[in-house]
């Protein structure tokens, strides 16, 4: 090996030339890799550029949306990342790379042949690993050396580089840059925008000409909603309207399309309509499926889904209604303390009614917590908002309106809405009349009908403890909001019927006594009086001839403890009440007017009152009474004598159609002509048949007019009594002869005879022999007319008793009018007599 000492001793200029040259080299192929190596970053800080830009005008030309904040964000880390990569690798790398003298002779020796590998032979001289030769060897060295930095004067280093690769990529480099710069001189809106996007990463960065506000059109009342973080609560099964709008400053598209999906499956596109200058619309029916939905027009798109979730809508689950009810009714319940205590009535439709004056508390339960409700009606509207806390109240009544707002106390605001917002209770009273009846001298005054501004006075005085006044036959309207602010579809609907306290009703009729009566009369009236909540009085009221004012007589049982329901009654237990006419002494020929009077308890709105019907009577004499009374007989007489001829009629008829059928029956035994026979058989059947139709006919009639006759004579037994007329000879004679027949043939003979005469019609459909019925029903008249003409007979005894007592009547007046004439005779008598002495 050459030693070091030894190779010291060769020429140390020639190594410091090979060095010299050596070092130029390596300066000159650093300053290539930096050049390169700063053009390719420039080239792509170019490219990267117009790739982003290209990016975003390709994106937005197909959707109309700016690049999402992430792509950008990930474009320009991406860039970031590979210029730093570019800048490792093409620069820093590659220009901080060790370069040996050994490879950069060795580059030499490749691009210069004429060095003859004398480069490479010199350069590893003065390692370590050169072989160790001899002198000879040392000298060639030396002689080698020497010649190597001789040439390497005149060696062009430049020669080793290729340069047109590093003109290229300047050339690309700085087009692209300039490109770069004229395009930010040039569109300096666009490389704003690009700063604004992959720089400032703004979420809208695209200078629009169109731009659409989605909205949602809210029922009810058509109220505008915005989407939250694009999200809309919609009620589920409700109509859905979607509204885009263009503010003013900006262009309106000609179109706008609306692309959806349906979470339950279904997507597709559709143009909305027009509906205004600046406004288009889109329904949906019956929304019940989630939706999520893009909007699209001219230059603007929406850069996120909107999406509409269906949920439940708030509803009215049960109502219920706290009522206290005026004192009068009678219908309040009470506790075991007796204190009074709410009626609870549970609301299953849509109407209620109730007394006038009732105090109720609407007591409504929601299936969903609640946020806002608003109560109206036709004149009032009442809104509660629980963020506020505020309650608003608006009324109007034909041009006047009034409008407030009560912060409500945390009591008032938790008996509104319950802690757990799902129930609501309003205190209302149903009423025609605004004010006490104190404020207005113990009357109501109508002209302060509810809806006043009274009311408003009220709740501004003492928040919500008053009570909500209700005209009758008014409607509430409840809407209900919940907590995402999603309104109910429909409001409820409760209709409040006031029940006026109508008048008591009288129903009576007079019984046993006829419209001409004696001065000692009792007169019995029978009926019943009802009235909705109790009958508070009744009593008689009459007048006497043509009095203009009603007198006042009590009652001989009158009502007691509000009945519902009371029957006219004496103490005795009869079912009339008897006015006695005696006390009044009233006078022949007098009218008298007597009527029964009901008054009801209802203290707020009343008392109501109201008058039977009037009954007016005539003040006769006895023998005047009794004459009537007659009157009536001869007609009953004559109605019975009627009876009895029909009877008769329909017997005698019987009896014929018998002999008929006895005859035709020995004729079909005595006879060979079957034929003739035969045809009368069934004539006489036919006429048989209809004989005893009519005939059953005509004794349920006689019957019934058997019936109205005993009735009718019942009537004059109970007018003699009732007028005071009656003798123990009277009553006996009509009650034994006359009404005790009468009942006994109503109730046991006719009805004896409708069932004979009903076998006899039974016989004949069954084709039976109809003679042994027909005799039972003859033999059933014939008892009832034997019957009837004993009662005629005494009938007409009594019509004889009366005719007697007429003609004493008659004779009596006779007399009276004789006296009365001859006392005028004697009067003109001595009128003349005194004329005969000349007393002048």
């Amino acid at each position: 090996m050459l030693k070091a000492g030894t190779l010291e001793k060769l020429s140390h200029q020639q190594y410091s030339e090979i060095d010299s040259v050596l070092g130029q080299l390596k300066n000159m192929i650093r300053k290539y890799v930096l050049i390169e190596g700063i053009a390719i970053l420039v080239a792509i800080i170019g490219m990267l550029f117009w790739v982003g830009f290209g990016i975003d005008v390709i994106y937005f030309w197909m959707s109309r949306l700016d690049l999402p904040i992430w792509f950008r964000k990930l474009f320009a880390v991406s860039a970031v990342c590979f210029l730093v990569y570019g800048l490792l690798k093409w620069v820093l790398f590659r220009f901080l790379r060790s370069m040996t003298n050994r490879s950069l002779a060795l580059v030499l020796e490749k691009q210069f042949p004429e060095l003859n590998d004398r480069l490479i032979t010199a350069v590893e001289s003065r390692t370590n690993d050169f072989p160790n030769e001899n002198q000879l060897h040392l000298s060639m060295l030396d002689k080698t050396i020497d010649d190597v930095a001789g040439l390497m004067k005149n060696l062009d280093l430049g020669q080793v580089f290729n340069l047109a690769p590093l003109k290229k990529i300047v050339t690309i480099s700085l087009l692209l840059i300039v490109s770069v710069f004229a395009f930010a001189w040039a569109n300096q809106p666009a490389f704003a925008r690009l700063q604004r996007a992959y720089l400032n990463w703004d979420e809208s960065y695209w200078e629009r000409k169109t731009v659409l506000e989605v909205s949602i059109v809210s029922q009810p009342g058509d109220v505008i909603k915005g989407f939250k973080n694009f999200q809309y609560k919609h009620p589920r099964g409700a109509d859905l309207t979607i509204l885009v709008k263009v503010p003013e400053n900006a262009v309106v598209p000609d179109v706008v399309r609306l692309k959806y999906s349906l979470e339950q499956g279904g997507k597709g596109t559709v143009y909305l309509t027009k509906s205004g200058d600046r406004e288009f619309r889109h329904s949906i029916g019956s929304l019940v499926d989630n939706l999520q939905f893009s909007i699209r027009g001219g230059d603007f798109a929406t850069s996120k889904y909107y999406h509409v979730l269906s949920v439940e809508s708030p509803r009215i689950d049960s109502v219920n209604l706290k009522c206290l009810y005026p004192e009068y009714t009678g219908l309040n319940s009470f506790d075991s303390e007796g204190k009074i205590q709410r009626e609870n009535i549970v609301i299953n439709g849509s109407s209620v009614s109730l007394p006038m004056e009732t105090d109720f508390i609407l007591v409504a339960r929601a299936n969903k917590p609640l946020r806002k409700i608003r109560i109206s009606g036709e004149d009032y509207e009442l809104q509660y908002d629980a963020d506020s806390g505020e309650l608003k109240y608006h009324w109007q009544e034909d041009e006047k309106s009034e409008s407030i707002t009560i912060p409500l106390s945390d009591e008032n605001r938790q008996n509104l809405i319950q802690p757990d917002f799902l129930s609501l209770q309003i205190p209302f009273r149903i009423s025609s009349f605004l004010e006490d009846k104190e404020s207005s001298g113990g009357k109501p005054d109508g002209s302060k009908l509810a809806g006043n501004s009274s009311i408003s006075e009220l709740i501004q005085r003492d928040g919500f403890r008053n009570r909500m006044i209700l005209k009758p036959d008014s409607q509430i309207r409840i809407e209900l909001w919940d907590q995402d602010d999603v309104a109910s579809l429909e409001p409820a609907r409760l209709t409040v019927n006031g029940i006026i306290d109508e008048d008591p009703v009288v129903e009576t009729e007079l019984k046993g006594i006829g419209f001409s009566i004696t001065r000692k009369a009792v007169i019995p009236i029978t009926g019943v009086i009802r009235d909705d909540y109790g009958i508070e009085n009744a009593y008689f009221e009459y007048k006497i001839d043509k009095q203009p004012e009603w007198s006042k007589s009590v009652l001989s049982f009158p009502p007691e403890g509000r009945l519902q329901k009371f029957d006219l009654k004496t103490t005795s237990g009869k079912s009339d009440e008897r006015f006695s006419m005696l006390p009044l002494e009233l006078k022949e020929g007098s009218k008298f007017t007597l009527s029964v009077v009901a008054v009801d308890g209802d203290q707020l709105n009343g008392p109501h009152s109201s008058r039977g019907e009037s009954y007016t009577f005539s003040v006769v004499s006895e023998q005047e009474l009794l004459s009537i009374l007659y009157g009536k007989e001869i007609n009953l007489r004559k109605r019975f004598e009627q009876i009895i001829s029909e009877i008769e009629k329909t017997k005698s008829d019987l009896e014929s159609h018998r002999d008929r059928v006895v005859s035709l029956n020995s004729r079909k035994d005595s006879t060979n002509n079957r034929s003739d026979v035969s045809k009368l058989e069934k004539e006489l059947k036919t006429a048989v048949d209809v004989l005893a139709e009519r005939s059953l006919h005509q004794v349920r009639k006689n019957s019934t007019e058997s019936v109205e006759i005993a009735e009718a004579f019942r009537g004059i037994l109970d007018e003699l009594i009732n007028n005071s007329l009656q003798t123990s000879k009277k009553v006996k004679r009509l009650e034994e002869s006359i009404l005790d027949p009468l009942t006994n043939i109503n109730a046991k003979l006719f009805p004896a005879s409708d069932k004979e005469l009903g076998l006899l019609k039974l016989a004949i459909q069954k084709e039976r022999n109809p003679i042994e019925s027909m005799e039972s029903g003859i033999a059933s008249l014939d008892r009832i007319l034997r019957q009837m003409r004993l009662v005629l007979k005494e009938m007409q005894e009594l019509v004889k008793y009366h005719q007697a007592v007429n003609q004493l009547k008659l004779i009596l007046e006779n007399q009276k009018k004789l006296l009365e004439k001859t006392e005028q005779i004697r009067k003109k008598n001595l009128l003349k007599k005194l004329k005969g002495f000349d007393l002048e």
